[in-house]
């Protein structure tokens, strides 16, 4: 499957397997980023053991950069790879990435400034202990989620409930309904009066004469009916907004 993508790892290489002498002057400050999956992390450090040999291939065989160089300590020959230090100023990862991470920032005992771990020793360590590594790992991430969802359901139903009373009350849902009914029941006869006033000024131009009494309570009508009108019409934004 790697080898699919030989020829797009390179390309990628052509700018970061660069020592610090091939870029001086330049504002280049490269981040390894390893992302996480438990035991999956296995992937990533293999494509990393790719990177190393492309970069070497690519960065000292070819190009002839002066690259640093370290002992295999297995075979006391000169590691045909590229190690990531001298490829990124800074190598991060995120859970089991943290850990690839980590074990490339691992120093020689006997001389601090070399790696002492590539990506050939995580390998082997993810194949003869990642099961046991990350089978305790997976346990307390179960337990710390399930504690987690169930204060997040508790403590959110409860903030849930008691917004649900506060903001959602039937009994002054229905109060502000029937409100809304007298309302338009009111705005409807208020209609019914301004055509009767309507009436009672033609009778007058017709020369026919209303009672003083039927004539007084219609004007008291009219001005009451006014004042309500302004009322009803906040009242009945407010129900609709409900």
């Amino acid at each position: 499957i790697f080898m699919n993508y030989q020829s797009v790892l390179a390309l990628l290489l052509l700018g970061c397997a660069l020592p610090a002498s091939a870029i001086e002057g330049e504002n280049y400050f490269n981040i390894l980023s390893i992302d996480g999956g438990g035991i999956r992390g296995l992937i990533s450090a293999t494509v990393i053991k790719n990177m190393e040999r492309y970069a070497y291939e690519y960065g000292i065989v070819e190009k002839k950069y002066d690259i640093p160089l370290y002992i295999d300590p297995i075979t006391n020959a000169i590691r045909e790879a590229v190690h990531m230090s001298d490829l990124f100023n800074m190598t991060a990862g995120t859970s089991t990435g943290s850990i690839l991470a980590a074990g490339l920032a691992v120093p020689e005992p006997s001389n601090f400034s070399n790696p002492y771990y590539f990506s050939r020793e995580l390998i082997e360590i993810y194949s003869t202990k990642g099961d046991q590594i990350f089978q305790k790992q997976s346990l307390g991430v179960s337990a710390s989620t399930f504690w987690f969802l169930f204060f997040t359901c508790a403590v959110g139903g409860l903030f849930y409930n008691l917004g649900k009373q506060r903001f959602d009350n039937d009994k002054e849902r229905e109060n502000l309904l029937e409100l809304q009914e007298t309302i338009k029941s009111l705005s409807k006869k208020r209609k019914e009066k301004k055509s009767q006033a309507n009436a009672f000024s033609l009778n007058n131009d017709t020369g026919e004469q209303l009672s003083k009494k039927e004539a007084s309570d219609l004007v008291k009508d009219i001005r009451a009916d006014k004042m309500i009108e302004s009322l009803s019409v906040q009242l009945i934004s407010d129900v609709d907004n409900q």
